[in-house]
């Protein structure tokens, strides 16, 4: 009977860690972006976010059409840094929120649009980037796929 309480607190603890480590490996990654003035890590409950994650799986699915695409055969990685950048700047918040893993989200306040772009782009080793938007609400996503880079917004 004593080992049941035993084993509840080593799950306990074993979340604690995880979550702990978690928290280190996002907090790492915030400070990794380049092209930020500032950056923290957040952590997010379950309901945070909720129409965000909502509108990226309504618009940003495989069956989407994107707002644009570039071929992957064809496209210059500069031309999609200057584009994201310039959908970026029409937005007025002066903080983005990139998804970490749950439950930690990293806020950014961009200074060098192309510098942040190119910086995630790098840190993911791939052109996979999403980007939430408080204000108002907003998701951005840019996704490679077999066939091209594809570009969701709503």
């Amino acid at each position: 009977m004593t080992k049941q309480p035993t084993t509840i607190m080593s799950i306990m603890q074993s979340e604690l860690l995880r979550e702990k480590l978690l928290e280190r490996r996002a907090i790492a990654f915030a400070k990794s972006i380049l092209g930020v003035k500032k950056s923290s890590v957040e952590r997010i409950g379950r309901d945070d976010f909720i129409q965000h994650r909502s509108l990226l799986a309504k618009h940003a699915n495989l069956d989407s059409l994107p707002v644009k695409k570039w071929d992957l055969d064809t496209y210059e990685e500069h031309e999609v840094a200057n584009w994201f950048a310039s959908r970026l700047a029409q937005v007025i918040e002066d903080a983005y929120y990139v998804p970490f893993e749950v439950p930690f989200i990293v806020r950014v306040e961009v200074e060098d649009a192309l510098e942040f772009i190119n910086s995630l782009w790098s840190i993911h080793g791939t052109h996979d980037m999403t980007i939430f938007i408080k204000e108002p609400i907003w998701v951005i996503d840019l996704q490679e796929r077999e066939d091209g880079i594809y570009y969701f917004e709503a």
